[in-house]
């Protein structure tokens, strides 16, 4: 170990290396960590560099160390490969391209950075059976591009809620669409144990940038626990955006724009209804997912131009900005286009949303919760008995 870096490409003369097969941050069997800083710093401009390689034998263990895994820093530092490797046990992010913690995905994946701060996948459902894996998710970053998705998986969670990858279990190569947009079903030979974690990484084949790691999933052995997932994976969970907590009707565009913009629906009806079926389900998770979701509803109930106790329809791009109730000027005489300022049925909007909060309570959700939305009167917890007024 060092008390800096294990392995640093610095300054633009670092181009073409090749870090193939090495332990970073443990003894020589992989057993037992001897922390660097960070496992391998790119910065100042190393770019065309690959750590590890699409031969697995080629891939590095980097685990152990006290900061990141893979820390790549500098606008100019590029086409980075990060390939095949197992990235896990880091005391910061699996692999962070600057120095600022995650970066969220940006529509269309045109802002710029370290690796160009390349999107990573979005994953939506992990299913596991005695012999197999499988996985789906979308990706959306630059229009017509080919891209390696890598997948792995890990025993526990990172705390981050991002990666990271200690076991590599496959790669599949996708192609975005006109739009930058494409889904993704892969199934690879070895099963990953019900309970484990499902991360992955994109990379731009042609550019050779690297994403740092997806959001975590974990990977389901039944049915209702596989749709469960798929539900709690259509709700935006960014608190610096107004989408936060809404849940969008499906995974696949709902509306592309003539500029290109790629719109997901939200439908508060059915969100509802969903929210409902989720807290029957036995799932990790499902109270928090409610209460964004209710927080959403009620941010936007009786917003500017709705009628009393109306929820409009609203419509996101993918990363969750973008919020409107009309996309593109739509017009309702437009077939073509999605309604404006649609709210279907005023009255099923408000008795589905007491449903799901009717369906929060009996589920073991939080009294004090409810009565902080601002309700006439209070909600009585009746759970075991009557025990009076809460809230």
């Amino acid at each position: 170990g060092n008390a800096e870096n294990g392995i640093r490409l610095y300054e633009t003369a670092s181009t073409k290396n090749k870090v193939i097969g090495n332990y970073i941050g443990t003894d020589k069997n992989g057993n037992n960590a001897i922390p660097n800083i960070n496992g391998i710093l790119i910065s100042h401009g190393a770019s065309n560099n690959s750590i590890g390689d699409v031969n697995v034998a080629g891939g590095n263990l980097i685990s152990g160390n006290t900061g990141t895994g893979v820390n790549i820093q500098g606008s100019t530092s590029l086409n980075n490969l990060i390939l095949s490797n197992e990235i896990f046990a880091n005391g910061s992010l699996g692999i962070d391209l600057g120095t600022d913690g995650q970066t969220l995905n940006d529509n269309g994946d045109a802002d710029s950075g370290p690796n160009n701060l390349q999107n990573f996948p979005i994953l939506i459902t992990a299913s596991s059976d005695a012999v197999s894996t499988t996985i789906t998710g979308t990706l959306n970053s630059t229009a017509s591009t080919i891209f390696r998705l890598e997948f792995f998986a890990n025993t526990a969670a990172d705390p981050s809620g991002y990666g990271e990858g200690e076991q590599f279990i496959g790669a599949d190569n996708v192609a975005t669409n006109n739009n930058g947009y494409t889904s993704f079903t892969v199934t690879f030979s070895n099963a990953a144990p019900g309970g484990q974690i499902i991360t992955a990484t994109a990379t731009d084949i042609l550019k050779g940038d690297t994403s740092e790691f997806s959001g975590f999933i974990t990977v389901s052995t039944s049915d209702i626990e596989l749709l469960a997932n798929w539900f709690k994976n259509l709700q935006y969970t960014n608190p610096s955006h107004a989408s936060d907590g809404a849940i969008k009707v499906h995974h696949s565009p709902g509306y592309i724009a003539p500029n290109g913009d790629v719109y997901f629906r939200v439908i508060p009806y059915f969100s509802n209804l969903g929210v409902r079926g989720l807290l029957e389900a036995t799932v990790a998770g499902k109270l928090e997912v409610a209460e964004k979701w209710i927080n959403w509803y009620l941010n936007h109930l009786n917003m500017s131009g709705s009628p009393p106790g109306v929820v409009y329809d609203h419509w996101y791009l993918e990363d969750g900005t973008g919020e409107t109730t009309s996309p593109d000027g739509c017009d309702n005489s437009d077939l073509g286009k999605p309604n404006c300022d649609d709210d279907d049925a005023s009255d099923s909007y408000a008795a589905s949303l007491l449903g799901a909060a009717w369906a929060y309570y009996e589920a073991g959700g939080s009294v004090a919760f409810l009565n902080s939305g601002g309700q006439q009167g209070e909600v009585r917890d009746h759970r075991g008995g009557d025990s009076g007024a809460a809230g």
